[in-house]
């Protein structure tokens, strides 16, 4: 298998159409965010992409056959502009791995002709956030003046977060490096391994709705954001009674 190998599902032109991309990561946001508007959309899937750098499983269906693992990418067009949703459940672990499927990805979607990358990560807080903040990295200035206009966006650059670690920052490297518009939506959220960014991720879905005018429906949403913050309090619960057990047996 080489590294980067494209199974075209449905042939389909790409060209002018935006990509949003969700992977695994801090707060499983990015994966929510465009699961969410893949389903809402009710995309289709148009193409595979195998690689050698994702995990040596295979997935097992319900009919008993198997599946390699892969990123999957959908296409909808809403309004006469093509949303390109790219997703996967894996991405590659190793340094290496990630940045060559990185470049490969940007060189393939540029190739296709699309318009526009749009990245999203999750910032890893030590502590749940009382405010949620939406952080913003591009791949040149000339994009940031576009989304001046949106309130809710933050341009303060290494001041919240210095690094952007994995395909998320390195997809943005590589656009800029092929001259392809492209823009990462950093959100803050809580880095405790069991919590999941639901509302973080209702926080970018509703940037994302008027940025692309896409009119999503939020119920859903709303409805696993009570069912989250129940967990949240079980999880604070828990972390506190073991702080204070472990205060109770300190022998000094």
């Amino acid at each position: 298998m080489k590294s980067f190998e494209i199974e075209w599902v449905k042939k389909k032109s790409l060209k002018r159409g935006t990509v949003i991309k969700g992977v695994p990561g801090i707060g499983n946001i990015s994966h929510i965010c465009v699961d969410y508007i893949k389903t809402k959309l009710k995309a289709e899937l148009v193409c595979n992409i195998y690689s050698p750098y994702l995990p040596n499983i295979v997935l097992v269906n319900k009919d008993c056959t198997v599946s390699l693992p892969s990123f999957q990418l959908y296409l909808k067009e809403v309004k006469g502009q093509k949303i390109i949703l790219l997703l996967s459940n894996y991405q590659p672990k190793e340094q290496i791995h990630s940045y060559e499927f990185s470049e490969n990805l940007v060189s393939f979607l540029k190739k296709e002709g699309v318009k526009e990358i749009i990245t999203i990560a999750g910032i890893g807080l030590k502590d749940l956030p009382n405010k949620i903040t939406l952080h913003i990295a591009t791949a040149d200035v000339k994009v940031q003046k576009k989304l001046k206009q949106y309130k809710e966006l933050l341009f303060d650059g290494p001041k919240s977060v210095a690094l952007i670690v994995g395909s998320a920052g390195l997809i943005l490297g590589f656009a800029k490096k092929y001259n392809l518009s492209a823009f990462g939506i950093l959100a803050s959220t809580w880095a405790h391994p069991q919590h999941i960014g639901i509302k973080e991720s209702k926080f970018v879905l509703q940037f994302l709705n008027n940025y692309l005018n896409i009119k999503l429906d939020f119920a859903d949403l709303n409805n696993e954001i009570k069912k989250i913050n129940e967990q949240i309090r079980e999880i604070t619960k828990e972390a506190e009674k073991v702080s204070t057990e472990e205060r109770g047996n300190y022998i000094g």
